[in-house]
């Protein structure tokens, strides 16, 4: 509990001194109205060396296949699914990329201007991101003398 209170306190203070050396996102960024500005805020309360696991669903083939089986428990009125008003199998749900970064590349894209790149994984199965349902990516904080230009950059873009 503790640990979810020192997370809150510096996510709440914009002056905060605290910083942190490992942060999780897990499958969140996606359903955030503002992923970017999250992504800069994760940025601002990491530490210079720190470690970023995000947790991303990928919206491929295998996500939409999987999806029919959703589809056919509707039609069939099963009572797991009686409250679902619509499930998407051709496009990404509406609870997914809600925000202002509206696919997972561009989720992917956005946390690259601001941290390094070290591993991606895709799960469950592993292999390509094709067959699978979820990208887990491992990133450090940039450290880079045109970081502060990117950010400047970023924001005019996408007017931040």
């Amino acid at each position: 509990m503790w640990k979810l209170r020192l997370l809150e306190q510096a996510l709440n203070s914009s002056h905060s001194e605290m910083r942190l050396s490992i942060l999780f996102s897990l499958d969140v960024l996606e359903h955030l109205g503002k992923p970017k500005q999250a992504v800069m805020e994760i940025h601002r309360v990491s530490k210079g060396d720190a470690m970023v696991a995000i947790s991303l669903p990928l919206e491929n083939l295998t996500q939409r296949m999987l999806r029919i089986g959703f589809m056919l428990m509707k039609i069939s009125r099963d009572s797991i699914l009686k409250g679902a008003k619509n499930i998407p199998i051709t496009k990404t749900p509406e609870y997914h990329y809600v925000g202002d970064v509206k696919s997972y590349n561009g989720m992917v894209e956005t946390l690259k201007v601001f941290f390094h790149l070290l591993y991606s994984k895709y799960t469950p199965i592993g292999l390509h991101k094709s067959l699978n349902i979820n990208g887990v990516h491992v990133f450090q904080k940039r450290k880079s003398r045109n970081l502060l230009k990117e950010k400047m950059n970023y924001a005019w873009k996408y007017r931040i």
